[in-house]
């Protein structure tokens, strides 16, 4: 798996039909009822809180809890039945998958699985036998934290002012115009002309601001680390999903 789409795809099929203990039929129902083919419904996002009462009510962290609630996890997914590490996964995704905002029919959401992963939660225990299983889903400090997941809802909303504030001052350019364009588009040093020509192509500019409001605007976005690319180091990055867009790179800073 590459981005979080194909995550997000792989756990809607997973929730179809009835995997899991008969225990967990609840759970499962509503996993299917949040997990809608075009995103999540925000109105079902109580689940998701289900399952993270499930980490904090076994020791509030503790080395030992951790072991409970992954053998619990894994008792619910039936390793004795083919496929048990995808129903593994699944648990383990939606448990760090959190709502951050909601307003009116607008939602934003994010990933933030284990820090130690270095893979995605269904690639990592892949073929995997249960000891393994049991220790990855034993993982549990996660690679933003609610403090920066709480920064990306803001910046979202501070990103879609700011398109829309630039589509406003590209549709009426004025004497300041030039020097705004430059600030924000060219490196130091750059030609008077070149920068003439960017404000000539203004309307080229407005459109692609347009698109960036549009985008901050989906009534469902979805930010989510991408862990094998962080894991490598190669390219530290978090991937934004919209309604409308299977998930570009956004680079986020080296730590």
């Amino acid at each position: 798996m590459n981005v979080f789409t194909e995550v997000y795809a792989r756990s809607v099929e997973l929730v179809k039909a009835p995997t899991l203990d008969p225990g967990w039929t609840v759970v499962e129902t509503d996993l299917e009822a949040l997990l809608e083919t075009d995103g999540p419904n925000v109105d079902k996002a109580g689940v998701l809180d289900s399952l993270r009462r499930l980490r904090e009510e076994a020791g509030k962290g503790k080395p030992v809890a951790r072991a409970a609630v992954s053998a619990e996890i894994l008792r619910a997914s039936k390793p004795s039945v083919n496929g048990y590490q995808d129903r593994a996964a699944l648990l383990k995704t939606m448990a760090h998958f959190y709502v951050v905002q909601r307003k009116g029919a607008r939602s934003i959401w994010v990933l933030d699985p284990p820090r130690a992963y270095d893979a995605w939660p269904y690639d990592l225990p892949a073929g995997k036998p249960e000891t393994e299983v049991k220790t990855a889903l034993e993982k549990d400090a996660e690679v933003f934290g609610p403090g920066n997941r709480q920064m990306m809802s803001d910046a979202l909303q501070l990103a879609r002012k700011w398109a829309a504030d630039a589509q406003v001052k590209l549709a009426s350019p004025n004497a300041a115009t030039p020097d705004t364009v430059k600030r924000w588009f060219f490196a130091a040093g750059a030609s008077e002309a070149d920068v003439v020509a960017a404000v000539a192509a203004a309307a080229v500019l407005a459109e692609g601001f347009k698109k960036i409001h549009a985008g901050c605007n989906s009534s469902r976005v979805i930010f989510s680390d991408r862990p094998h690319l962080r894991a490598s180091g190669e390219w530290e990055s978090a991937t934004t999903t919209t309604a409308s867009n299977p998930g570009p790179a956004l680079p986020r800073s080296r730590r």
